[in-house]
């Protein structure tokens, strides 16, 4: 629901600039850091402490049941990478490629299913759910990119990725020691926002000359 709300916030932002402008670039980066980075955030923290989680959801989990409900909290990051670049491609009027995309990752997708359920049941759904939105949003990216005068720069798309594998190695270090849930959670967030800072993903000054643009002012 939030990727929704934001990818709604996007589009007309999106649609009134200029494809050469630099504004675009910027626009993509601060979408990022809104959607992109809490969502893996949350995904990673989740995943971790699955078993807690679901213990707190249900009065009965299974290990399988646990195994399904990590690759579910996975395919939350492609669902937010198609949720920017997607709304971007739309408002850009690439709608064609749009319907194309989809309508092959929709067979692919079914088909895996009849093919994997049978034998693998929900855990097989999960892993193509996976694997299919991997596939789109590589697409998304790679044509929205080309859209941007001023592309997205790799080094950024590195951070982000850097930014995965710390908070992995951070939420394993706190299941470890047995941390507790409510604990976990605070000690994760402050180390991703200091990650973020650390990584130079977003600065104090960045947000504060791009809020603006979310109809967000400072005084």
């Amino acid at each position: 629901m939030f990727a929704v709300m934001v990818s709604t916030l996007l589009l007309p932002m999106f649609a009134s600039i200029s494809r050469k402008s630099a504004a675009l670039t910027e626009l993509i980066k601060l979408a990022a850091v809104v959607l992109w980075i809490p969502c893996v955030a949350g995904v990673v923290f989740a995943v971790v402490y699955a078993p807690q989680v679901m213990e707190l959801l249900y009065t009965y989990q299974s290990p399988y049941s646990i195994e399904v409900f990590r690759w579910i909290l996975w395919s939350i990051l492609p669902m937010a990478t198609i949720s920017i670049f997607g709304t971007l491609l739309t408002a850009k009027g690439y709608l064609r490629l749009l319907i194309q995309t989809a309508t092959i990752a929709a067979l692919g997708n079914g088909i895996a299913n009849w093919y994997f359920i049978p034998a693998n049941g929900a855990l097989a759904c999960a892993i193509i759910n996976v694997v299919t939105g991997c596939v789109v949003a590589t697409v998304y990216i790679f044509n929205g990119n080309r859209l941007l005068t001023n592309a997205i720069p790799k080094m950024y798309w590195l951070r982000l990725l850097t930014l995965l594998f710390i908070l992995f190695g951070l939420a394993l270090v706190l299941w470890v020691f047995d941390i507790s849930l409510l604990q976990a959670l605070f000690v994760f967030g402050f180390g991703t926002f200091a990650s973020v800072l650390m990584l130079k993903l977003v600065s104090i000054a960045q947000i504060q000359k791009n809020l603006p643009i979310l109809g967000i002012k400072f005084r």
